[in-house]
């Protein structure tokens, strides 16, 4: 963030903390927990690099609003061909039910008719 980076301190290589008299039960190697962080706009006298130090955008929803812009009119044809489709399915599916209904009729009266074709063998 901010553009700040960490550095290494020379003197926590391992060579030096296996030496370091300094330990303690908390720290057994003796580091210190120093942090140090650099950024190319922070330097000493140098009051007109500090407006330069910002911090970094993250990439949010917002952003991507920005980035992105949306053409009504392609929606709109998604919609209208989506609603469409719909209607479409709607005919298909009534076609169905009629189709349906008609081969159930058909059934019943194949049945009946059957029946009497069955009646009329019994009786011969």
């Amino acid at each position: 963030m901010y553009g700040w980076h960490k550095m290494q301190d020379i003197t926590s290589g391992s060579l030096n903390s296996s030496m370091n008299p300094t330990a303690t039960p908390e720290n057994p190697a003796g580091l210190s927990e120093t942090w140090q962080f650099e950024n190319l706009n922070f330097k000493k006298g140098k009051e007109e690099l500090l407006d330069n130090i910002a911090r970094n955008k993250s990439s949010t929803k917002d952003d991507e609003d920005d980035d992105e812009s949306i053409d009504f009119h392609v929606v709109l044809n998604e919609l209208q061909t989506m609603k469409n489709s719909q209607i479409a399915t709607t005919e298909e599916l009534r076609r169905v039910r009629m189709d349906n209904e008609l081969l159930w009729k058909e059934n019943y009266m194949m049945r009946e008719r059957h029946r009497q074709q069955q009646d009329a063998l019994d009786k011969i």
